[in-house]
């Protein structure tokens, strides 16, 4: 087997690994959680607010109607792009499949959430924090599925243009994974460690499923 192939299932364990862990001992991290929470400190939502609707825009991005329509769209995009519909399944497959992971390991590992008034509507137990999971694996998933078919362009001047446009698309989704996940502190909804397994979670799965889908094809 080729030793890329290799190196991507022990990334696939390690990943697994960080995870369970995180989620078994998170309990021994609460001064670590408290240190990050008090240096974010907490957001008041009020219609004043010159961020009013980036926060609304980022506790939406992570709910299931926001992930249906990143989806749906991320679908889209990517059979235009390839003039085929295996590689926008493969996003659509890679996200529900992994939504149901994540129900499963909330379940699993059944943490609380932080006590407090929520800005937005909260249900379900904390870890990992789902709006980080969805996120980040949308943008891994995205990135991973689009590049191959990017890198063709690559010697074309005629399309040029359209890996510009993605590359920028690229460094948009990771800066709004990443304002996500911190916006789940500043909201007061979930612990760091939530956000931290969420993102490990979400690169967990992502890999995973692009690994097992690329070798049964």
């Amino acid at each position: 087997m080729p030793k890329r192939f290799h190196i991507t299932w022990t990334s696939v364990a390690i990943l697994a690994l960080l995870f369970t862990l995180l989620g078994i001992y998170y309990a021994r991290l609460n001064l670590w959680d408290q240190a990050i929470i008090n240096f974010v400190g907490k957001a008041t939502l009020q219609q004043g607010n010159s961020f009013y609707f980036i926060f609304v825009f980022l506790n939406w991005w992570g709910t299931k109607g926001g992930m249906f329509f990143t989806s749906a769209a991320g679908v889209v995009v990517l059979t235009i792009l390839y003039r085929r519909v295996h590689e926008g399944l493969s996003l659509a497959g890679g996200m529900f499949s992994g939504w149901g992971f994540l129900e499963l390991s909330k379940i699993f590992f059944r943490r609380g959430r932080p006590e407090g008034v929520y800005l937005f509507p909260a249900s379900g137990y904390s870890f990992p924090s789902g709006h980080a999971f969805i996120t980040l694996l949308f943008t891994a998933l995205f990135i991973s599925l689009s590049l191959p078919m990017l890198n063709r362009f690559g010697h074309s001047q005629r399309l040029g243009w359209l890996k510009v446009t993605f590359l920028i698309l690229y460094v948009v989704l990771g800066a709004l994974t990443l304002a996500t996940g911190w916006s789940r502190i500043y909201f007061g909804m979930h612990y760091p460690t939530d956000v931290l397994g969420g993102w490990l979670a979400g690169a967990f799965w992502a890999t995973l499923w692009r690994l097992t889908t690329s070798s049964a094809n």
